[in-house]
């Protein structure tokens, strides 16, 4: 009975190890997605914060209070677009633990 343990054991290892590199591999392409995302959007409300701060000062009054209000709004829209990006990028990396786990024969993560 011996060898068939060895076996169980060979199996278990590999199998361990393929759950290891799904994850590692699902986690460093989203972390890249991510990371791109951020970036995008963080460049976009940059780019609204420095139109609304040019048509405040140049312009003012009305079309700057106005400028305040719709850039505001879009800057909130993106934080939140980019918050549920990212909430969704945090699923993708729950699912593929899930996965992980499953082919590593660990279903919880007490040890």
């Amino acid at each position: 009975m011996g060898w068939l343990s060895d076996l169980g054991n060979a199996v278990a290892s590999a199998v361990s190890t393929v759950g290891d590199a799904v994850e590692d591999v699902a986690d460093a392409v989203v972390d890249t997605v991510e990371d791109a995302v951020n970036t995008v959007v963080d460049a976009a409300q940059d780019g609204v914060k420095a139109g609304t701060e040019w048509v405040d000062k140049n312009v003012g009054g009305i079309v700057g209070d106005t400028a305040n209000i719709v850039g505001g709004t879009i800057d909130g829209f993106l934080e939140g677009l980019q918050d549920e990006f990212h909430d969704v990028c945090n699923i993708a990396r729950d699912i593929v633990g899930v996965v992980g786990s499953v082919l590593r024969f660990r279903l919880c993560r007490g040890y």
